[in-house]
């Protein structure tokens, strides 16, 4: 799983940047279950 990072560019982006375009930090949420999966919807529904 870890094999590939020296073939990509990352960069580490602190939470207080983030927050300037995305308050409630919902830009990387995790959605891997059902209910996950309904409460993205939801989000996505609400603009």
């Amino acid at each position: 799983m870890d094999s590939f990072w020296e073939e990509v560019r990352v960069r580490n982006v602190e939470a207080e940047l983030m927050r300037a375009f995305d308050p409630d930090l919902l830009t990387f949420t995790n959605v891997n279950t059902p209910y996950e999966w309904e409460k993205a919807l939801v989000l996505l529904s609400q603009g």
